[in-house]
């Protein structure tokens, strides 16, 4: 009898509107049989949404630097 108490038990657990079956039944399943790794890949937002501007700004130093050697060679 003892023994057979907390089997009895697991009847009355509920945890997340799941009896004791599905949430050993999920555990399995999710630890188990679907195991994959997890990577960490890292994101910038901030740098995302400041690269077209970045470039933007690359090549208008660029095309100054080139207006300023034509000005250079109009006046030497």
């Amino acid at each position: 009898m003892i023994a057979a108490v907390p089997f009895a038990a697991l009847g009355f657990v509920k945890y997340q509107g799941m009896t004791a079956e599905q949430i050993a039944f999920n555990a399995v399943r999710s630890l188990l049989l679907t195991y994959t790794d997890l990577t960490y890949q890292p994101y910038n937002f901030y740098y995302e949404l400041m690269k077209e501007k970045q470039k933007r700004e690359e090549r208008e130093k660029k095309h100054d630097k080139k207006l300023r050697k034509i000005k250079k060679a109009k006046q030497g």
